[in-house]
């Protein structure tokens, strides 16, 4: 917890720092401007913290919005410093172009700094307000898949996944209400959460509990834990769960109408010494190979001794970046595209990009989404 912290406070201190020399060198304020300025910076930096801290100490009077307006900063200030990073890189190409006219281009930013800040800290905030609306866009993306073995004939199943909710401070009841009817609606055999349901103290998540309990599916809810589950305290957030009316699969699996619902734990689980039971390829090998099998795995990597032993593997924890551009940098983790059903040498990948957000409640060019996979008893080409 100790390097985490050092680690957050290290790169959010130096975007603050950015932004900080940014607005003093072209604005030149007066020295009073300065101090305020400055330590409205370190309070923000700071924020996140305290705002954690006061969760876990059970303080929910006001908490809300004041994680509303810390959260909120820390998705404009990433969508400022990129915007500024692009300014930056599109002047250097200009300087580059010889002496004489470096200097003179060189002269000419100079001059027009703080029109510059201002069109910037403008357009920072115009791309915010847009976060924030397509935050709340939620998309339905359906998927098709043919699961015909020999001489089988099934029943078309529905399967929809929801990912990376991250229940707590942000996302709540109001925000979780629109998820559940929009699932309802949907009239799915079986729904699946491929981890980070929870991000916050489930004792203040009690209305959600019961949104949960309405959601009845015919053939089950399912679910697997994420980082986040470890991050909050894996056992209330296992708690929580099972009470919310889901089958918590922890290297487990289940067989439901000719389907192998297979779920193991976030790799935090290895990381935290709390992993339980066989092996990833060992638990799909153990499986009913007449059966469809879906691999239910929250991050999107893949373990080459399971290849060949799932259809589908559904996860989710890149968010698709959530803040354009740093979809840029998940992809260099995760190098498979979020919300395109991927084929590997042997079954398949979908990476839902999340369901709600984490931290800043915005999205930049990355909708939340719902997932529905139809499971027919055809031969027909599969679409996603």
């Amino acid at each position: 917890m100790i390097w985490f912290l050092l680690f957050f406070l290290t790169i959010y201190g130096s975007m603050h720092f950015i932004a900080m020399r940014k607005y003093v060198l072209a604005i030149k304020p007066k020295r009073l401007y300065i101090v305020l300025v400055g330590l409205g910076m370190v309070v923000m930096m700071l924020a996140p913290i305290g705002i954690r801290v006061a969760e876990r100490s059970g303080i929910e009077q006001g908490l809300h919005g004041a994680a509303l307006i810390v959260f909120g900063w820390m998705g404009f200030l990433f969508i400022f410093l990129m915007l500024y990073l692009a300014f930056d890189l599109f002047s250097l190409s200009h300087f580059a172009v010889g002496r004489k006219r470096c200097a003179a281009r060189k002269q000419q930013f100079d001059k027009s700094r703080r029109k510059v800040f201002r069109s910037i800290l403008l357009l920072s905030g115009s791309f915010f307000t847009y976060g924030l609306f397509e935050a709340n866009n939620l998309q339905i993306k359906k998927i098709t898949l043919h699961r015909l073995k020999k001489s089988q004939k099934k029943k078309p199943i529905r399967i929809v996944q929801v990912s990376d909710i991250h229940l707590g401070l942000l996302v709540g009841e109001n925000k979780l209400k629109k998820i559940i009817e929009a699932v309802q609606q949907l009239k799915p055999d079986i729904v699946v959460s491929t981890g980070d349901l929870i991000d916050g103290q489930t004792d203040n998540l009690r209305q959600e509990l019961n949104l949960f309990r309405s959601l009845q599916p015919p053939l089950g809810k399912f679910a697997i834990t994420g980082n986040h589950e470890f991050y909050v305290g894996l056992q209330q957030a296992m708690d929580w769960t099972k009470s919310a009316g889901f089958t918590l699969l922890r290297q487990q699996a289940v067989s439901v109408a000719g389907i192998n619902i297979v779920g193991v734990d976030d790799e935090t689980a290895k990381r935290t010494n709390q992993w339980v039971g066989p092996k990833e390829h060992e638990l799909l090998a153990s499986q009913p190979t007449d059966n469809f099998t879906i691999l239910l795995k929250h991050q999107p990597k893949i373990d080459q001794k399971s290849q060949g032993l799932f259809d589908l593997q559904l996860s989710g924890h890149t968010h698709k970046g959530q803040i354009f551009p740093f979809n840029l940098i998940t992809y260099l983790a995760f190098p498979f595209p979020t919300g395109k059903l991927v084929d590997l040498s042997e079954g398949r990948l979908y990476i839902n990009p999340g369901t709600a957000t984490w931290g800043p409640p915005v999205r930049l060019l990355a909708r939340p989404e719902i997932t529905v996979i139809d499971l027919l008893s055809s031969n027909l080409k599969s679409v996603g």
